[in-house]
């Protein structure tokens, strides 16, 4: 699994899923349904970075009937936001939110502020393409609030664009630039 990582940094896809394969191979013959989980989430990031949206959604289902069954909920977490963020792109926004509220509820059982904020922010971004600018205003301020006191600044940057997204919609572009200025100076 760990070469399967450093060829898919590279961007070596086709060596990082043979090892990938491998990893799961071993992990499916050692009873091993953590490692099992691990790297068909691995092969579903593959697929997705590939466009294979399909095959990652296969991948992340299989993963996530796993984390489910072992009980892993940062697996399930894993999982859910990955099946989320390819509804995302496959533009079923509705799918989407579903996957990502479930993953909120995870992330906040987790208390892992990180995901929480991240998913916050893939929340925000399916209410705003359902064109429901207030929920994503929210998602979006509770995002940055949660970057703020943990100290997530990368989070923090994306949630102050977001926010800035959220005022030119609602065009109030005064707003929307001073959003866009603030995240410009923590960049």
């Amino acid at each position: 699994s760990n070469l399967g990582n450093i060829y898919q940094h590279l961007g070596d896809y086709n060596q990082a899923k043979k090892y990938h394969h491998l990893s799961l191979e071993i992990a499916r013959d050692t009873q091993n349904r953590r490692g099992e989980l691990i790297s068909l989430q691995l092969l579903a990031d593959i697929e997705r970075n590939l466009g294979n949206f399909s095959e990652a959604l296969n991948y992340y289902e299989v993963s996530l009937n796993i984390a489910e069954f072992i009980q892993d909920k940062r697996g399930e977490f894993d999982s859910l936001c990955g099946l989320g963020n390819i509804f995302h792109v496959l533009g079923d926004y509705s799918q989407s939110l579903d996957f990502h509220q479930k993953s909120l509820t995870l992330s906040k059982s987790l208390q892992d502020p990180q995901r929480e904020q991240q998913i916050l922010s893939y929340l925000g971004h399916d209410y705003f393409e359902l064109q429901s600018y207030s929920e994503a205003f929210s998602c979006y301020e509770k995002s940055w609030k949660l970057a703020k006191e943990f100290s997530l600044l990368q989070g923090e940057c994306l949630a102050l664009m977001n926010l800035g997204n959220c005022f030119w919609q609602f065009e109030n572009l005064e707003e929307a630039i001073s959003f866009y200025q603030e995240s410009l100076s923590l960049a």
